[in-house]
C-alpha cells in the first residue's frame, strides 16, 4: 500500500478505514498475506490508529528522502515499517 492519505477536513468519518479495508480486501484477492506501509516516526497518533486497524511496528526502520516540493524538513525523520497479517 503506498501514499494513502483522508483531507484532514475528512478525517474521522471512516473514509480511512473503508479505504483500508478495501486494499485488504483487495490483497486477500489477489493471494497477498500481508500488507506491509510505512509511516513517518513522528505521527504517534497514525501509527496507534495503524495499530488499531491491525498493523504491527517491525524492525525495519527507512531513511526519510526530503523532498522540498513537500516542504522543508526541520527535524530529522523515519520511516516506521509496519505489517498486518491477512487471514
Amino acid at each position: 500500500m503506498g501514499m494513502l492519505a483522508v483531507d484532514p477536513r475528512f478525517q474521522n468519518n471512516g473514509i480511512g478505514k473503508f479505504i483500508l479495508n478495501a486494499s485488504r480486501n483487495f490483497a486477500l484477492e489477489h493471494h497477498c498475506s500481508t500488507l506491509k506501509i510505512t509511516v513517518i516516526n513522528n505521527r504517534n497518533e497514525l501509527i496507534e490508529w495503524y495499530e488499531r486497524c491491525g498493523f504491527v511496528r517491525t524492525k525495519e526502520v527507512i531513511d526519510f528522502q526530503p523532498d522540498e516540493r513537500f516542504g522543508i524538513i526541520k527535524q530529522p525523520l523515519e520511516l516506521m515499517s509496519m505489517e498486518w497479517q491477512l487471514d
